[in-house]
């Protein structure tokens, strides 16, 4: 009995690849490299948000390193324009408590200017600065410390005359009156004041300058607070 020959496969007919029926290779292919893609982007995402998180981060820094440096120098600016007050020199020691401080002072620079006290002023620093008339015009400014070393500071031609001077007496007298009316630190007289024959000011316990006018007789006719 015979054979029959096998047909030999035309080799210009395509090869039949087409998978078994039930597999699903290519769409599992598909499915991983979407997977993959959708895992670029959320990783790429990320990434981005973490560089914006930092990059907002330092510049967050660099604010408050601004405000502080900011704050800083208004620091230093308010410290450097505030001035330096030792305990013996401060605001709460200017002035007299007593008459014998006054009259010590009118005597330091009477000792060296000539002339009769006419005006006499505590100074921030300590010390007074006391104004000397002499009968020919002549008006010294002088300047007396806390440990009653007097220096002139200024000497020029006035053509008024005193017609009242602050000597022992008189300073006494205005020193009482004053702080009759008002309790604190006698930190101004004047004898040449336009609107009485003389005018006390005294530095209260508040901290408010009260200014009280004495007439020649050595009453209060006025108080200017």
């Amino acid at each position: 009995m015979s054979e029959t020959p096998a047909t030999p496969q035309d080799p210009t007919l395509p090869l039949d690849r087409s998978p078994e029926p039930g597999t699903h290779e290519p769409v599992k292919r598909s499915r991983a490299r979407a997977l993959l893609i959708a895992g670029g982007s959320v990783l790429a995402a990320a990434v981005l948000a973490g560089g914006g998180i930092a990059i907002g981060a330092a510049i967050a820094d660099d604010n408050d390193d601004d405000r502080t440096s900011s704050r800083t120098e208004l620091d230093d600016d308010l410290a450097a324009s505030t001035p330096s007050v030792s305990p013996g020199d401060s605001r709460s020691d200017r002035g007299a408590t007593s008459a014998d401080q006054l009259v010590d002072a009118v005597a330091a620079a009477s000792a060296a200017a000539p002339g009769d006290a006419v005006s006499i002023d505590a100074e921030d620093a300590g010390g007074w600065e006391v104004k000397l008339r002499g009968a020919d015009g002549t008006e010294s400014e002088v300047r007396v410390d806390s440990d009653g070393t007097a220096t002139v500071v200024s000497t020029a031609a006035d053509d008024r005359t005193p017609t009242r001077a602050l000597d022992d007496a008189t300073l006494r007298s205005l020193v009482t009156a004053a702080q009759a009316e008002v309790d604190g630190r006698i930190v101004e007289i004047d004898a040449d004041d336009d609107a009485a024959a003389y005018e006390v000011s005294i530095a209260s316990g508040t901290g408010r300058t009260v200014d009280i006018s004495v007439d020649e007789s050595f009453t209060v006719i006025a108080i200017d607070d």
